[in-house]
């Protein structure tokens, strides 16, 4: 074999491996839950899974919504791969009305600056709480809220 094909066949071997199967490049595992504020489902919450470790197990963050339930299930940010990154996450939560999914952040501040939300959560969901998305299996992360008085 000539060096020329020899070079070929590697760029194409290795181009191979990098698409794969149409999967992430990150490690992933089914990630969802419910979120519930003083026993009751917490109806259009935008829930976040942000990576926390050192930089090579950084990758995307993970968001999903919660239904009439508050029921969830997570899809990495900018791709259509269900779950969360493989390790440890802060999540992070915020209610959001139903108009206000169509509106840019720009404008979804301003509106959340003139109206009170219907469903304050309390200061440890937009804190954040540590959690651990684990390989190989589902992960079901319940949040089950009380208020603050």
């Amino acid at each position: 074999m000539t060096c020329p094909f020899k070079c070929f066949l590697g760029v194409l071997f290795g181009l191979l491996l990098t698409a794969g199967c149409g999967g992430s490049a990150y490690s992933t595992a089914p990630v969802s839950g419910q979120v519930t504020l003083d026993g009751e489902p917490v109806e259009n919450a935008t829930v976040t899974f942000t990576p926390i470790g050192g930089a090579s197990e950084l990758g995307p963050g993970s968001t999903g919504r919660t239904d009439a339930a508050g029921n969830y299930s997570l899809e990495l940010v900018g791709e259509q791969t269900r779950g969360a990154i493989v390790g440890t996450h802060r999540v992070t939560m915020a209610v959001r009305d139903e108009a206000s999914f169509e509106l840019d952040e720009e404008a979804y501040s301003e509106a959340v600056e003139e109206a009170s939300a219907v469903v304050t959560l309390p200061p440890e969901a937009s804190a954040g709480i540590e959690v651990e998305v684990v390989a190989g299996q589902a992960n079901v992360h319940d949040f089950h809220l009380e208020s603050t008085p």
